[in-house]
């Protein structure tokens, strides 16, 4: 983009900010918007905005999302394809750049590279999100485990079958075991995320043995990335950072119900999510004001005590 086409773009966003900002009835403050980069990627267009500080961020973003949303609808039209905004300070785009060059050096150490094969745990949470990111460097075989409501409810399941169908992923659902009802009142008594962990150690395995695939993505490990026999699970989204505000805005955020259980019973589980928000604000992968929410919605979960 030329430098002073760039300059009147900038001018632009800010003037239509501030007049959006005023529309909602929101507190008029000053911001700053230092660069804006504008990347054309596969039909869509990505407006990457970076302002000075993270007060300013919030400002641009505005609660809920609605100052930027306002302003995409008001952009649209002059960029190709789908049109995505994402705002970031300078200072968290370089590290979160830093933390990007790690993650694929330690992928790269792995021997994964861009276009071999991963099997895909699609389960709950954040899971469709991260499995749109990869499908677009891997060739992905997507395995949800269909072991009980409790776990992947219909609507859950119909989700990421829709999904899956629409963008031709290859998958299967998995049923190795059924959960009963002792089974589901011990796990909500501890971290749910570890039964289908043990579940995936023990047949989600065999099934990339089966099928020669020495890569398993499974975003609900506690570390980084742990081998199991002869194959490397990968806890994605704690390896790359990918901002989970956006994970949540563009794809379905798929709740888990006997994780809700246990949030609903369990003040050590809800003080252990809420410091994953919190850590996760602190490194900029998510919003302060999406952050609150988040922390409202397991705060007022521990009410139902």
């Amino acid at each position: 983009m030329e430098s002073i086409e760039k300059d009147l773009l900038l001018k632009d966003i800010y003037e239509r900010i501030r007049e959006i900002r005023r529309e909602l009835k929101l507190k008029d403050v000053d911001f700053e918007i230092l660069d804006v980069e504008v990347v054309y990627q596969k039909g869509e267009t990505l407006l990457n905005l970076y302002v000075l500080s993270r007060s300013d961020k919030s400002t641009v973003i505005g609660p809920g999302g609605w100052v930027v949303g306002r302003l995409r609808e008001y952009l649209r039209d002059r960029f190709p394809g789908d049109l995505k905004i994402l705002v970031d300070t300078y200072i968290d785009r370089v590290i979160i750049r830093r933390r990007e060059e790690r993650a694929l050096s330690l992928l790269e150490g792995l021997g994964l590279r861009r276009g071999e094969e991963v099997l895909v745990l699609v389960q709950c949470s954040y899971d469709l999100g991260v499995l749109d990111f990869l499908r677009k460097c891997f060739k992905v075989f997507a395995v949800s485990l269909d072991i009980g409501s409790v776990v992947l409810p219909p609507r859950n399941r119909k989700l990421i079958e829709d999904y899956l169908l629409k963008y031709k992923v290859p998958y299967k659902f998995l049923s190795p075991l059924e959960l009963k009802g002792g089974d589901i009142g011990r796990v909500l008594d501890s971290y749910p995320c570890d039964l289908c962990n043990r579940v995936v150690s023990k047949y989600l395995v065999e099934e990339c043995r089966e099928r020669g695939i020495g890569y398993l993505i499974n975003n609900h490990i506690e570390g980084e990335v742990k081998r199991v026999k002869d194959v490397y699970l990968i806890n994605f989204l704690k390896l790359y950072p990918l901002k989970r505000d956006i994970l949540r805005r563009e794809y379905p955020y798929l709740k888990c119900p006997l994780m809700l259980q246990a949030l609903m019973r369990n003040r050590e589980l809800r003080v252990k999510m809420i410091g994953e928000v919190v850590s996760q604000v602190y490194e900029g992968l998510m919003e302060p004001g999406i952050g609150a929410e988040v922390i409202m919605e397991i705060g007022r979960l521990g009410k139902r005590e």
